[in-house]
């Protein structure tokens, strides 16, 4: 009988899954944090006898030999990886067994040349249609992003597709990415489809004409994930193990790491930072989606990183989050209360009222960091919008700069806004960096929003 469990990381989008049977069971696309996987096994009595992955991700660190050393896992990857530390070299039409159920390699190449679609069957369920793991192939209202794989990779993907067209609309995917992910555009925020379905309402996957499909990939494309190239290095030539556990710094510690250019990283909530922190402290609250992603976007991978945090928890989470994103520059932390004895920098936020009297006055100038789907959902009048993600580039950030002088040559307030304040907090702290001063809106355009239905 097959045992089947998704995993989620809303932090990045991911999915990965626990396939079992019999006692034993694989984990497809294992995330670099392997504790979840171990922990259901075990209540499950499963044993994890191999991981495999789709392809070599390009925003996360696999966990394939962290399962390899903590549990004795096989790896698995197709053999167009090339990957170089020890693992199964796979081939299209391979299949690997776990108790009654089979896993049957399809080749897919596309969103990179290596990807593969895993089709699981249960063989103590032969009237039941089989299950496909779509890694990034195809997403439920989404096909995998080909722009990583080079020119060829759209062609190939619209080839790949076909594969996957044979089977019956009954089949039900899962795929490797969900909603918030940077490898695909317009992801649902669904966990499962059926094939069907995706036939009536993914856009690709509708499309019969093949430079139709190559021109509706490649337009207006997601900006690359952080360190992308450097994370699929990681991934073929073997992911980290083990990382070393944050210490607490002392203040002397911290001051002549700070001489050393050591960047300040606060992952304390923004109404905590705000209230205070230390001067030139970037804000990435640790506990919000996207943190590792967020984090990597604006720190170099060579800069010496400090934490700010409120325990060894905190830090500890950081430190892993990182690492699932490949960076493991962490110094160590330091205690918010000791922090304050360096130069300390107070900036009020804005909250929904305060924004709300004086919105509509043309004293305010507002940043609008979301994505540009959200935007385009509602938005402040007259609003600026910049992605988070694409706010480290020189052109985009010039952009911003005469945006807001000319709202100070005019008398306005910059504030920056997102949905609910964490990602806008990320950006007014970093644009401080560069002299651009603003204040951080609470809550967000989802507080803005709903205090107009309540006075409506």
């Amino acid at each position: 009988m097959l045992y089947l469990r998704q995993f989620r990381i809303p932090d990045m989008g991911c999915a990965s899954y626990l396939v079992g049977s019999q006692g034993q069971a694989l984990v497809i696309d294992p995330q670099w944090r392997i504790e979840p996987y171990l922990k259901v096994a075990r209540k499950e009595g499963l044993e994890i006898v191999g991981a495999v992955d789709t392809h070599l991700h390009a925003d996360h660190v696999s966990g394939n030999r962290r399962l390899a050393a903590e549990a004795g896992a096989t790896v698995y990857l197709h053999e167009d990886a090339r990957a170089s530390f020890e693992h199964i070299a796979l081939k299209a039409g391979q299949v690997l067994r776990v108790g009654d159920v089979e896993l049957e390699v399809l080749h897919t190449p596309g969103h990179t040349g290596e990807s593969i679609v895993l089709k699981v069957t249960d063989r103590t369920a032969p009237e039941n249609h089989p299950i496909l793991l779509t890694g990034d192939t195809l997403f439920i209202g989404d096909v995998g992003r080909p722009d990583l794989a080079g020119a060829e990779g759209a062609a190939q993907l619209f080839e790949s597709l076909k594969t996957l067209a044979a089977f019956p609309d009954e089949t039900v995917i899962y795929p490797a990415h969900l909603s918030g992910s940077l490898c695909g555009r317009s992801l649902s925020k669904a966990h499962s489809c059926t094939l069907g379905r995706q036939r009536q309402f993914n856009e690709a996957l509708k499309m019969d004409d093949r430079e139709a499909f190559i021109h509706y990939l490649m337009d207006d494309v997601p900006p690359h994930p952080a360190d992308f190239e450097r994370i699929i290095k990681l991934n073929r030539n073997g992911p980290p193990v083990e990382i070393a556990a944050p210490r607490e710094l002392s203040l002397e510690a911290v001051k002549a790491l700070l001489d050393d250019r050591a960047q300040l990283l606060d992952v304390r909530d923004p109404a905590e930072f705000w209230q205070g922190h230390p001067a030139g402290a970037l804000n990435v609250p640790v506990y919000s989606n996207h943190f590792g992603p967020n984090m990597a976007n604006f720190i170099n991978r060579e800069t010496k990183v400090v934490l700010v945090a409120e325990d060894q928890t905190d830090a500890q989470e950081a430190v892993e989050l990182m690492a699932n994103v490949g960076r493991s520059q962490v110094r160590g932390f330091i205690n918010p209360v000791l922090s304050g004895e360096l130069q300390l920098a107070r900036e009020a936020e804005l909250t929904t009222p305060e924004f709300n009297a004086v919105v509509e006055s043309g004293t305010l100038a507002v940043l609008d960091v979301r994505q540009p789907g959200e935007y385009a959902g509602g938005s402040v009048p007259h609003s600026l919008n910049v992605p988070l993600q694409r706010l480290n580039q020189p052109e985009i950030l010039e952009v911003v700069r005469q945006f807001y002088d000319q709202a100070r040559s005019s008398g306005r307030e910059l504030v920056v806004m997102c949905g609910n304040g964490n990602r806008s907090s990320v950006a007014a702290s970093y644009l401080r960096g560069f002299g651009i001063t603003s204040r951080n809106l609470v809550g967000g355009y989802n507080a803005y929003q709903e205090s107009k239905v309540l006075v409506a």
